[in-house]
């Protein structure tokens, strides 16, 4: 299975990074590459997100850090999405 960000999902990315590089580039740095190294964990296991109701998606909580991850399951093409990456206190979207 291969693994795939969409556009808006590595804008988040881009944009969690920019946000804490304000106060730490240092971290800034961690906090992605953590959160790329545990998405990864996704493609072993990429069904144990929760469903998201009424959609083809799935939401996975980033351990240790406060984000979510939102993906689904291509089979079609052999492929786990990344559709976005939110901050569990500032945006709800599922």
């Amino acid at each position: 299975m291969k693994l795939i960000f969409e556009r808006s999902a590595r804008r988040d990315l881009e944009a969690i990074g920019d946000w804490i590089a304000k106060d730490n580039p240092r971290a800034a740095i961690d906090v992605v590459s953590h959160i790329r190294r545990d998405v990864d964990l996704l493609l072993a296991f990429p069904k144990m997100g929760a469903v998201i109701a009424s959609t083809s998606a799935r939401k996975w909580p980033v351990p240790r850090l406060p984000y979510i991850v939102v993906y689904r399951i291509d089979e079609a093409r052999d492929a786990l999405i990344v559709l976005a990456v939110v901050h569990a206190a500032r945006d709800r979207r599922p």
